[in-house]
Protein backbone atom coordinates (compact mmCIF):
# COMPACT_ATOMS: atom_id res chain seq x y z
CA UNK A 1 0.00 0.00 0.00
CA UNK A 2 3.15 2.04 1.08
CA UNK A 3 4.01 1.72 -2.65
CA UNK A 4 0.64 2.57 -4.45
CA UNK A 5 0.65 5.64 -2.27
CA UNK A 6 4.06 7.24 -3.12
CA UNK A 7 3.78 6.23 -6.90
CA UNK A 8 0.44 8.42 -6.50
CA UNK A 9 2.11 11.73 -4.61
CA UNK A 10 5.66 11.24 -7.12
CA UNK A 11 2.68 11.41 -9.97
CA UNK A 12 1.57 14.82 -9.36
CA UNK A 13 4.89 16.45 -8.37
CA UNK A 14 6.29 15.16 -11.75
CA UNK A 15 3.89 16.32 -13.78
CA UNK A 16 3.48 19.88 -12.04
CA UNK A 17 7.04 20.18 -13.18
CA UNK A 18 5.92 19.50 -17.00
CA UNK A 19 4.59 22.33 -17.48
CA UNK A 20 7.08 24.67 -16.05
CA UNK A 21 9.24 22.58 -17.87
CA UNK A 22 7.78 23.33 -21.14
CA UNK A 23 7.43 27.20 -20.32
CA UNK A 24 10.66 27.20 -19.99
CA UNK A 25 11.61 25.74 -23.18
CA UNK A 26 9.16 27.33 -25.17
CA UNK A 27 10.63 30.94 -23.59
CA UNK A 28 14.70 29.68 -24.23
CA UNK A 29 13.12 29.19 -27.70
CA UNK A 30 11.49 32.48 -28.33
CA UNK A 31 14.65 34.39 -26.53
CA UNK A 32 16.77 32.93 -28.89
CA UNK A 33 14.57 32.88 -31.77
CA UNK A 34 15.24 37.24 -31.21
CA UNK A 35 19.18 36.39 -31.61
CA UNK A 36 19.53 35.85 -35.32
CA UNK A 37 22.17 37.09 -37.44
CA UNK A 38 19.70 39.06 -40.00
CA UNK A 39 21.52 42.57 -40.72
CA UNK A 40 18.26 43.82 -41.97
CA UNK A 41 16.28 45.82 -38.93
CA UNK A 42 12.72 44.50 -38.87
CA UNK A 43 10.41 47.84 -38.44
CA UNK A 44 6.88 46.58 -36.54
CA UNK A 45 4.29 47.02 -38.61
CA UNK A 46 1.17 49.19 -37.58
CA UNK A 47 -2.49 48.48 -38.00
CA UNK A 48 -4.99 50.70 -37.90
CA UNK A 49 -8.08 49.50 -36.49
CA UNK A 50 -11.29 50.62 -38.41
CA UNK A 51 -14.57 52.17 -37.43
CA UNK A 52 -17.62 50.66 -38.60
CA UNK A 53 -20.74 53.08 -38.83
CA UNK A 54 -24.47 52.87 -40.52
CA UNK A 55 -26.35 55.10 -42.39
CA UNK A 56 -29.95 54.20 -42.10
CA UNK A 57 -33.13 55.49 -42.84
CA UNK A 58 -36.28 56.01 -44.99
CA UNK A 59 -35.73 56.97 -49.20
CA UNK A 60 -38.59 58.20 -51.02
CA UNK A 61 -38.68 57.82 -55.18
CA UNK A 62 -36.17 60.00 -56.69
CA UNK A 63 -34.65 61.29 -53.25
CA UNK A 64 -31.84 61.09 -51.96
CA UNK A 65 -29.67 61.20 -48.33
CA UNK A 66 -26.57 61.43 -47.07
CA UNK A 67 -24.33 61.08 -44.06
CA UNK A 68 -21.16 63.11 -42.55
CA UNK A 69 -18.58 61.14 -40.87
CA UNK A 70 -15.23 61.93 -39.41
CA UNK A 71 -11.72 60.04 -40.60
CA UNK A 72 -8.94 60.38 -37.98
CA UNK A 73 -5.79 59.09 -39.89
CA UNK A 74 -5.15 58.23 -43.78
CA UNK A 75 -5.99 55.23 -45.44
CA UNK A 76 -8.82 52.90 -47.04
CA UNK A 77 -12.79 53.44 -46.48
CA UNK A 78 -15.23 51.04 -47.55
CA UNK A 79 -19.19 51.68 -48.45
CA UNK A 80 -21.69 49.40 -48.83
CA UNK A 81 -25.01 49.44 -49.51
CA UNK A 82 -25.98 46.48 -47.18
CA UNK A 83 -29.84 46.71 -47.37
CA UNK A 84 -32.99 47.82 -48.77
CA UNK A 85 -36.46 46.95 -48.23
CA UNK A 86 -39.96 47.65 -47.91
CA UNK A 87 -41.54 49.74 -45.87
CA UNK A 88 -44.76 47.77 -44.59
CA UNK A 89 -43.12 44.64 -45.06
CA UNK A 90 -39.81 44.48 -44.82
CA UNK A 91 -39.50 42.19 -47.88
CA UNK A 92 -36.14 42.99 -49.50
CA UNK A 93 -36.02 45.44 -52.29
CA UNK A 94 -34.14 44.43 -55.86
CA UNK A 95 -33.44 47.94 -56.87
CA UNK A 96 -29.88 49.82 -58.23
CA UNK A 97 -29.36 53.08 -56.55
CA UNK A 98 -26.81 55.81 -56.77
CA UNK A 99 -24.12 55.15 -53.43
CA UNK A 100 -21.58 57.93 -53.60
CA UNK A 101 -18.98 59.57 -51.02
CA UNK A 102 -17.09 62.72 -50.70
CA UNK A 103 -16.85 65.64 -48.35
CA UNK A 104 -19.83 67.54 -46.79
CA UNK A 105 -21.18 71.48 -48.97
CA UNK A 106 -23.37 72.88 -47.00
CA UNK A 107 -26.29 70.76 -46.73
CA UNK A 108 -25.65 68.25 -49.35
CA UNK A 109 -22.60 66.17 -49.94
CA UNK A 110 -20.32 67.12 -52.80
CA UNK A 111 -19.82 63.13 -54.60
CA UNK A 112 -16.51 62.98 -55.58
CA UNK A 113 -16.60 59.11 -56.19
CA UNK A 114 -20.17 56.82 -57.06
CA UNK A 115 -21.15 53.75 -58.33
CA UNK A 116 -24.67 51.76 -59.29
CA UNK A 117 -25.50 49.55 -56.39
CA UNK A 118 -27.60 46.81 -55.25
CA UNK A 119 -28.02 45.57 -51.65
CA UNK A 120 -25.10 43.28 -51.42
CA UNK A 121 -22.42 41.64 -48.43
CA UNK A 122 -19.05 43.29 -49.80
CA UNK A 123 -18.31 46.92 -50.34
CA UNK A 124 -19.29 48.48 -53.88
CA UNK A 125 -17.10 51.27 -53.25
CA UNK A 126 -13.30 52.04 -51.69
CA UNK A 127 -11.60 54.90 -51.37
CA UNK A 128 -8.59 56.31 -49.75
CA UNK A 129 -9.13 59.00 -47.26
CA UNK A 130 -7.69 61.25 -45.58
CA UNK A 131 -8.07 63.07 -42.18
CA UNK A 132 -11.10 65.38 -41.71
CA UNK A 133 -14.98 65.37 -42.72
CA UNK A 134 -16.16 63.18 -45.29
CA UNK A 135 -19.83 62.29 -46.18
CA UNK A 136 -21.74 59.08 -48.09
CA UNK A 137 -24.65 59.83 -50.47
CA UNK A 138 -27.60 57.80 -51.44
CA UNK A 139 -30.00 58.83 -54.04
CA UNK A 140 -32.50 57.07 -55.82
CA UNK A 141 -31.90 57.52 -60.25
CA UNK A 142 -35.50 56.12 -60.41
CA UNK A 143 -35.47 52.66 -59.33
CA UNK A 144 -38.02 52.69 -56.62
CA UNK A 145 -41.83 52.34 -57.14
CA UNK A 146 -42.89 52.82 -53.25
CA UNK A 147 -40.52 54.55 -49.97
CA UNK A 148 -37.74 52.02 -48.63
CA UNK A 149 -35.97 51.43 -46.00
CA UNK A 150 -31.51 51.33 -46.41
CA UNK A 151 -28.65 50.61 -44.62
CA UNK A 152 -24.99 51.78 -45.27
CA UNK A 153 -22.17 50.67 -44.02
CA UNK A 154 -19.35 52.51 -43.63
CA UNK A 155 -15.94 51.30 -42.83
CA UNK A 156 -13.25 54.18 -41.73
CA UNK A 157 -9.94 54.53 -40.20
Amino acid sequence: MTAVTTRVLRQPRSSARLPLLAVALAFATVALSACGDSDTPQSPTQTTQKIVEVFAGRLSPGGSGFYSFQVRTSDTASYTLASLTQVASGRAVEATLTLGVGVPAGEDCNVSSSTQAAPALAPQLSTNVSPGIHCVSLADPGALTEAANFAVRIQHP
